[in-house]
C-alpha cells in the first residue's frame, strides 16, 4: 500500500520514539550502588583480578591522555574485538539475501523472511548476554573474567556454525546455522560493548569513539572483499571461512589483552 519508502518512515519514527524515551529516562549514573561495586579491594581467592568500584560521574576529565590510550593494550583489545565482531555482522547482514538466492534460489519474496531470523535471534541474545554478564558479576566473578568469557563464547560459538554453512543442503539449514552464529556473536556485546567503562570510565566516550570508528572499516573493506571472493570463486564458502578466521583472531587477541581493571 505504501511501498518501499514506508520502511524508512517506520525506522525514522521508531528512532524518534526511542530518543524521546531515552531523554526522559537516561541518568548520569546508577541510582543505586551496583551490587558488584562494593568491597573486594584486592584479588579474591580464585586469583582473578579485582572488581573495581562504582564509576564516579560527578567530574569530567581536564584533558584526554591520548598517549596513554594509544599505549594501552586493553584499549586495542576492545577495538580488535569490535572490529572482528562487526566484520562478520556487516558481511552477513549485507550478503545474506544474495547468498540465499545464489545458493538455493530463494525468491525475493521469501528471502526477507529467511534473512530476518538471524537478526531477531541476535537481538534476543544481545539482551540475554547483558543479563548473563550481570548475573556473573553479582556472583562475584571478576569483571575481567566475565568480559573474556562472554567474548570467547561469542567468537568461538559464532565461528563454528560458519564452517558448516557450505555443506548446508537447504535454505532452512543454512539459516539455522547462520542464526546460531549471529546469536552467539550477539552475546559478545556484553564484553567489548561495555569494557570501555571498565578500562577508562572517565574516557569511555572517547574509547567508544575510537573502537567504533575502527569497527566501521569492515562495513567498507570486509563487504567489498566478500564481493571479490564471490566473484572470483562463484561461491560463498571462502567468505564464511574468512569470517570464522577473523573471529578466531578476535578471540585470541581479546583473551590475551583485555582487562576488567581500570587502566586509564
Amino acid at each position: 500500500m505504501f511501498g518501499w519508502p514506508a520502511f524508512f518512515y517506520l525506522s525514522g519514527a521508531a528512532g524518534v520514539v526511542w530518543v524521546a524515551i531515552w531523554s526522559f529516562k537516561a541518568a548520569e549514573g546508577p541510582r543505586d550502588p551496583l551490587p558488584w561495586s562494593e568491597g573486594q579491594p584486592g584479588e579474591d581467592d580464585t586469583g582473578c583480578e579485582p572488581v573495581h568500584h562504582a564509576i564516579q560521574t560527578s567530574s569530567l576529565p581536564a584533558s584526554i591522555p591520548w598517549r596513554a590510550i594509544a599505549r594501552q593494550p586493553a584499549v586495542w583489545a576492545i577495538a580488535l574485538a569490535h572490529f572482528c565482531s562487526n566484520f562478520g555482522f556487516d558481511i552477513l547482514l549485507l550478503w545474506l539475501p544474495t547468498y540465499l538466492h545464489h545458493a538455493f534460489g530463494v525468491t525475493v519474496s521469501r528471502v526477507g523472511i529467511y534473512s530476518l531470523v538471524p537478526w531477531l535471534a541476535s537481538f534476543a541474545a544481545v539482551n540475554m548476554g547483558g543479563w548473563v554478564a550481570d548475573a556473573m558479576l553479582i556472583r562475584r566473578v571478576s569483571v575481567g573474567l566475565t568480559r573474556k568469557l562472554m567474548r570467547s563464547i561469542a567468537f568461538g560459538v559464532g565461528a563454528l556454525p560458519l564452517l558448516a554453512v557450505p555443506w548446508a543442503s537447504s535454505p532452512a539449514a543454512a539459516t539455522a546455522l547462520l542464526t546460531l552464529s549471529a546469536a552467539a556473536s550477539g552475546l559478545g556485546l556484553s564484553a567489548y560493548g561495555v569494557n570501555h567503562l571498565d578500562v577508562g570510565p572517565e574516557y569511555a566516550g572517547v574509547l567508544m569513539g575510537i573502537s567504533n570508528s575502527i569497527a566501521t572499516i569492515p562495513g567498507i573493506v570486509g563487504v567489498a572483499i566478500a564481493g571479490f571472493i564471490v566473484q572470483a570463486t562463484g561461491s560463498f564458502s571462502a567468505v564464511f571461512v574468512m569470517i570464522a578466521a577473523v573471529y578466531a583472531i578476535g578471540l585470541a587477541g581479546y583473551a590475551r589483552w583485555a582487562s576488567g581493571d581500570r587502566r586509564l
